[in-house]
């Protein structure tokens, strides 16, 4: 399963009731593992308030608006929660979504050099749920719309990123045929050509896999010769190391790609978690890949890939300072 969705609920604290129907009629999103909730009740006493509303505004997902004229009234709100929403949102990072608790003004509220109006709103039509003959209904349709966003937001990032993907393998692909084009003697070139693969490159330094541990130290005597052939076709120094990948075949899906709208420099992705020491057999977790384990691990210190045998999508080459990449407990 894929990562919680964090959904901030930006409310006033006059609409507590309200707000605590519309959870109601989230968790079932909740305990499926859809999606996590955060609003400033979560609070406890000897908390710093204001970090902590900022800390959840800028790590959120999904930022709901609970709008009524208590709402548009809060000077919090103005100034803080929806000056960062918009800046969030127009960088990408995160979707706005107001939902009509209250009949007011709300479409004129500035939202940065917009208006909130110009946001679609939730319940369908923009109806403000409090005047709803039927309130479950309206909440249960707040509720399916954000569903679908939800799903929509995740099929877009997993076709992106596998997108990526195969850009990625293939420019790797390419960038290793005009280089073993340029390997000299023809003894090496033979031998990269039929028994080696670039695995790993980051414009400096290069990692190439190799089939089988004998042919390690023939390949490890040459690697000056690769070196010259990636300066020929790159015209720059290039730093290579060579490992063995057991059972190497080319259906092996290089990759490091992104998270998300907004999971890519997420907390998944802090310096904590890159520098961890990662271990053969070691348990993991990717968001887009889901679960799998270690099978093999390239490099040492900050300038390491990992290979990793995913339940669903077979192995792949992950670079953990890059992805969205945590261990399973």
């Amino acid at each position: 399963m894929s990562e919680a969705v964090e959904i901030f609920l930006s409310y006033s604290r006059k609409d507590e009731r309200l707000l605590q129907d519309l959870k109601i009629h989230l968790e079932p999103l909740r305990l499926s593992g859809h999606i996590s909730i955060w609003h400033d009740g979560e609070i406890v006493p000897g908390e710093e308030w204001d970090d902590r509303i900022k800390k959840n505004l800028d790590g959120s997902q999904i930022i709901i608006l609970l709008i009524s004229k208590y709402f548009i009234n809060s000077r919090y709100i103005q100034k803080v929660e929806l000056k960062t929403a918009y800046e969030r949102h127009e960088k990408g990072e995160t979707i706005i979504i107001p939902v009509i608790l209250r009949d007011c003004a709300w479409k004129v509220v500035p939202f940065g050099n917009k208006c909130l109006g110009d946001l679609q709103a939730l319940p369908r039509g923009a109806k403000p749920i409090a005047n709803s003959s039927n309130g479950d209904r309206a909440f249960t349709n707040v509720v399916e719309e954000i569903q679908l966003i939800i799903e929509k937001q995740r099929s877009r990032v997993l076709n992106n990123s596998e997108s990526l993907a195969k850009n990625k393998e293939m420019e790797l692909r390419r960038i290793w045929e005009d280089v073993t084009k340029e390997i000299k003697p023809l003894g090496t070139r033979a031998l990269m050509k039929q028994q080696g693969s670039l695995i790993y490159f980051d414009g400096f330094n290069a990692t190439i896999g190799i089939g089988s541990r004998p042919l390690l130290k023939m390949a490890q005597g040459r690697i000056e010769n690769i070196e010259e052939a990636f300066q020929e076709v790159l015209n720059k120094k290039v730093k290579i190391s060579i490992e063995v990948i057991p059972d190497l075949e080319s259906s092996i899906i290089l990759c490091d790609p992104p998270f998300s709208p907004s999971r890519e420099e997420s907390s998944l992705n802090s310096s904590s978690e890159n520098s961890r020491h990662w271990q053969v057999t070691d348990r993991v977790k990717h968001e887009i890949y889901g679960s799998g384990e270690i099978t093999h691990i390239f490099g040492a210190g900050e300038k390491i890939c990992l290979s990793i045998n995913f339940n669903k999508y077979g192995r792949k080459i992950i670079d953990p300072k890059i992805s969205s990449l945590r261990r399973e407990i």
